[in-house]
């Protein structure tokens, strides 16, 4: 699978196999229309991040959830790291930020 970021509101997913392109905007269920920055999780996802919502992970069988709860206060980001234990997270306004990823809280 190959994904692409564009701005304004879009992510693409291509299956070469299949040959089958689809958009994902916030109709779609992502959280916010500008995308900066996509990593696959170890858990078999995508992580996502965003100019002003923070991040989501994408499941390719369901929708998008967000990972945390509260709200995001750390500017955009630019980009991500999927450590296994831990996601790292490049943010603008609070440099590199961690989010420990136990595996019984990870969205399915």
């Amino acid at each position: 699978m190959v994904w692409a970021e564009t701005t304004p509101a879009s992510v693409y997913t291509a299956r070469k196999a299949k040959k089958v392109f689809k958009h994902y905007s916030t109709p779609e269920g992502l959280p916010d229309v500008i995308v900066q920055s996509i990593t696959k999780a170890r858990s078999g996802g995508y992580w996502i991040g965003m100019q002003e919502k923070g991040i989501c992970y994408f499941n390719p069988l369901k929708e998008f959830q967000i990972p945390f709860e509260g709200t995001w206060s750390h500017g955009s980001v630019h980009a991500l790291l999927d450590s296994g234990d831990l996601l790292w997270i490049a943010t603008e306004d609070d440099g590199l930020v961690e989010l420990p990823l136990k595996q019984e809280n990870l969205p399915e």
